[in-house]
């Protein structure tokens, strides 16, 4: 019986299962790597102070094996209502 070929997105969406998602930012498609908090592109509009933070407490529960912190959780939210706009980056003056 012959194979039966599959379409090339079924292809490519199964080489990348749980590798990549979606930005977080409600209107946004790019795509991101697991592990990372926003694309590329929103992530360059978070203020460094912020990055920073993340990145430590982000650390830090990997560190300690326990689940994100809540400064994690709280810095998160904080970066992707900057990032959508949604907050006024303290750090950005107009």
């Amino acid at each position: 019986m012959a194979e039966v070929k599959k379409h090339p997105a079924t292809r490519v969406r199964e080489r990348v299962a749980g590798k990549v998602r979606v930005c977080p930012v409600p209107g946004c498609f790019n795509l991101c790597a697991v592990g990372n908090l926003l694309c590329r592109n929103h992530w360059a509009e978070v203020p460094r102070t912020l990055q920073s933070t993340i990145w430590d407490e982000l650390a830090k529960s990997q560190r300690n094996r326990t689940g994100f912190t809540p400064l994690y959780r709280s810095a998160a939210r904080q970066a992707i209502l900057i990032a959508s706009g949604q907050v006024r980056s303290p750090m950005k003056e107009d």
